[in-house]
């Protein structure tokens, strides 16, 4: 999708599925809020990116984005975080998540606490 000249992913998972969930966190931590960012048709180690979240995952960002002017919002890193932890219950531990994702585990836990509370609310219906 492109607006005003900038495209913008559909979502940060497309990022997230493109260069793992680790390099799209560090993505949304240097870039998330700031404007848009242009991702290089052809990846250069010496790139700042490639610095940022490694020259492998890099190749794999300009394959998919080059060419492209990118935009991550800043909403968007609470969302990918809260989907994340969603998406990975029971696949993987609490103290886990709260390493990778830089959050707590008093955080980690209100929101599966959510999750099963808006389960239960669909079963009333």
């Amino acid at each position: 999708m492109k607006k005003n000249g900038i495209t913008l992913p559909t979502s940060m998972f497309e990022i997230a599925e493109t260069v793992g969930f680790d390099a799209a966190v560090v993505l949304m931590d240097n870039f998330g809020g700031i404007g848009s960012f242009y991702i290089p048709r052809v990846a250069l180690e010496r790139h700042k990116i490639a610095r940022l979240i490694g020259f492998e995952n890099y190749k794999k960002l300009c394959k998919n984005f080059g060419g492209q002017r990118l935009f991550i919002p800043r909403g968007a890193y609470r969302r990918l975080k809260k989907s994340l932890i969603i998406e990975a219950d029971g696949n993987i531990s609490n103290r886990q998540l709260c390493r990778i994702l830089g959050v707590t585990e008093r955080y980690v836990l209100k929101v599966k606490a959510e999750l099963k509370e808006d389960k239960k609310q669909g079963e009333l219906f």
